[in-house]
């Protein structure tokens, strides 16, 4: 009930990706500490060269890569919602990195908030699951670490 409630309030609250977006949020960089910038521009190259490595796979099967990733810093959230919009009959794949070992959990929920049965991949600090959209509309991806923090990570989605 935890969840559908959450779903709900993203439903209304989070802005939408629509499949001709990106799903871009790039951090601030920059300010008094250049050294720490320097440091969230290698940890974000990192987990895009993670990231990838497991979409790499996918690519070969003919899907497409969208041109943009969407990078969170730690939480002290144990979970990520997500809201994307999805097109009926196509094939999506969410593939996720994290820099540590903590291999991240992704679950997409259909537009009522029900798990979509799916086909899931992962090692150590990656994770890809694979859905169908079965109608078009508003999807959500949940995003979750292992105990009671959500690690820093990066995701990506490709579509067929």
């Amino acid at each position: 009930m935890k969840k559908l409630a959450s779903i709900l309030a993203c439903l209304l609250l989070c802005p939408a990706v629509s499949p001709a977006q990106a799903p871009v949020v790039l951090p601030t960089v920059g300010g008094k500490d250049d050294a720490a910038a320097g440091d969230t521009a290698a940890r974000m190259s990192n987990l895009r060269a993670k990231t990838l490595e497991i979409a790499g796979g996918l690519i070969g099967e003919d899907f497409h890569v969208r041109d943009g990733f969407l990078f969170e810093p730690s939480s002290a959230a144990s979970s990520k919602l997500l809201a994307v919009n999805l097109v009926a009959g196509n094939r999506y794949w969410f593939c996720a990195a994290t820099d540590e070992n903590i291999t991240p959990k992704l679950t997409v929920y259909d537009p009522s908030g029900k798990p979509l049965e799916a086909d899931i991949r992962s090692a150590p600090g990656q994770a890809a699951v694979g859905v169908t959209a079965g109608a078009t509309g508003r999807y959500f991806v949940e995003v979750q670490g292992t105990g009671e923090q959500l690690p820093e990570f990066c995701l990506l989605y490709l579509f067929q």
